[in-house]
């Protein structure tokens, strides 16, 4: 059962690969304008991971983080840009006459939920394959409204995720982005598979290729 073999090495392989996942993503969140290469890095791992890979999580980690900068520091300005957008417009929505307010509120509540979930599939897809930036936005946002119901899924997840966080600084410390990230790139990984067994058409406009 101590083997390297048994079920008990292996549970705590793993739970030792996520707490240092994490700690790894959280350092390199602390310039703060590397939180995007950071998350890139992050699902690059986790990637290998949902693959059963054997990796070297610091080498891995770092490497990833090296080369995907650039691009995930493009989208991290782009998203951020959306960000402050949307949070200027909730607050201008409390000076809105109410009736007004009523038809905008949903509305934007609705373009925030998809914005989230452009977030949850642009990583996945940056470290799956090789896109331009502009390949790469256009891409999530299609991705993001492919197989709803593992979207839902997904979305399921991080509110969980999120919450208990919000309980537990243990786990947001030691567990909570790893886990987020792996989960997310597991429910990403089921609509690369869907799209190439039972819809290969979507998956050319896609551009999805396996590295």
């Amino acid at each position: 059962m101590l083997s390297m073999d048994g079920k008990l090495y292996r549970l705590c392989t793993w739970i030792s690969n996520f707490a240092i996942l994490n700690l790894l993503f959280l350092i390199s969140c602390i310039p703060i304008i590397t939180i995007f290469p950071a998350f890139s890095a992050l699902f690059a791992v986790v990637r290998q991971l949902v693959k059963n890979h054997q990796i070297n999580i610091f080498k891995k980690y770092w490497m990833y983080f090296t080369e995907n900068f650039k691009q995930s520091f493009l989208i991290g300005i782009y998203s951020t840009c959306i960000g402050l957008f949307l949070f200027v417009d909730f607050r201008m929505i409390v000076h809105m006459q109410p009736s007004l307010k009523a038809v905008v509120f949903p509305c934007l509540v609705a373009i925030t939920i998809y914005f989230i979930l452009f977030l949850f599939c642009v990583f996945p897809l940056m470290v799956n394959s090789y896109y331009t930036t502009k390949q790469l936005i256009l891409n999530s946002f299609k991705f993001s409204l492919y197989k709803p119901h593992l979207t839902l899924l997904n979305l399921i997840i991080f509110s969980a995720i999120f919450y208990a966080s919000l309980k537990s600084t243990f786990l947001s410390v030691f567990f909570s982005f790893s886990f987020f990230a792996y989960m997310t790139y597991w429910v990403a990984e089921l609509k690369f598979s869907a799209l190439e067994i039972s819809h290969p058409d979507k998956k050319e406009n896609l551009d999805i290729e396996a590295k």
